[in-house]
């Protein structure tokens, strides 16, 4: 079954709450299967033109037989309903889904790129993928997380909350 790695931001509202929200709900889902969660960051906001709030950051790996169109599609749909509008680039939000890898496939169509484009140049999504995945190649550079990493600062990408268990609907 193909392995997935999502990336989850938030920065506005109670952006720890909308992230449980978001793993509980990919949780429910009969063809989801959570393998892995990644500790919690909380992460400097990055090419913005106004001040904003710290995002909150989290990987979670997945397998799931959905494709990759499909889980877009749920990606997006996950976004909207908590109400998330895409009003310009680097924008806060109330919830960010990305597909940054699956499996080793590279994907590039106008509304879908896999790997994530961005993916090796963010240390809010390598830090949390390295804790979880080190050893996942990129498929495009061929090389680990874990080396892709090493090579990028991460300073503003702070653990907040280690391990899985801020996942936890019931836990604050």
């Amino acid at each position: 079954m193909p392995e997935v790695f999502l990336g989850l931001g938030a920065n506005l509202e109670n952006p720890v709450m909308q992230l449980r929200w978001c793993v509980q709900t990919l949780a429910q889902d009969p063809d989801i299967e959570i393998q892995r969660i990644s500790s919690l960051y909380r992460t400097t906001p990055l090419g913005c033109e106004e001040p904003q709030p710290d995002y909150y950051n989290a990987v979670v790996s997945i397998t799931t037989e959905k494709s990759p169109k499909v889980l877009l599609k749920l990606s997006l749909g996950l976004e909207a309903e908590i109400g998330r509008e895409r009003a310009k680039k680097n924008a806060p939000r109330l919830l960010d889904v990305d597909l940054l890898l699956y499996n080793n496939e590279i994907i590039s169509e106008p509304d879908l790129r896999i790997p994530h484009q961005e993916m090796t140049k963010r240390a809010f999504v390598l830090v949390p993928l390295a804790e979880i995945a080190p050893e996942v190649q990129h498929p495009e550079v061929k090389q680990s997380i874990a080396a892709l990493l090493a090579q990028i600062p991460t300073q503003g990408t702070y653990c907040v909350a280690v391990g899985p268990d801020w996942a936890k609907l019931n836990e604050e």
